[in-house]
């Protein structure tokens, strides 16, 4: 099952889901633009500073990054990860982490609020 191939068959969205998500993705740069979150290239990775602490939403650990970039895009990854809260999740999810932090909740390492 290689990039969700599975016996010749690869799930693509409807025109309506697709549309959907694009309308999201709008919605979510506007956002980003609005807060001052920057975001990787591939736009699956987000990041932005609140009091003091930086912290990056991506689908993928650092490390993916860097082996995809080089060291360059990250510098040493693991001095990275002890300087910025990683956060795993999926981009559409950025909105909602940004809005918890920023009002003060304390979010996991998977975006989940901790009360």
């Amino acid at each position: 099952m290689d990039g969700g191939n599975y016996m010749g068959y690869r799930w693509k969205p409807s025109k309506t889901a697709a549309k959907e998500f694009a309308i999201q993705m709008k919605e979510i740069e506007e956002y980003c633009r609005e807060n001052n979150i920057s975001r990787s290239i591939s736009s699956d990775s987000y990041y932005f500073t609140h009091d003091g602490i930086d912290y990056r939403v991506s689908n993928h650990a650092v490390e993916k990054s860097v082996d995809r970039y080089g060291d360059s895009y990250h510098g040493n990854s693991k001095e990275y990860r002890k300087n910025t809260f990683c956060i795993h999740a999926g981009k559409t999810r950025i909105i909602e982490i940004h809005k918890a932090i920023v009002s003060g909740k304390n979010v996991d390492h998977k975006g989940n609020i901790i009360y």
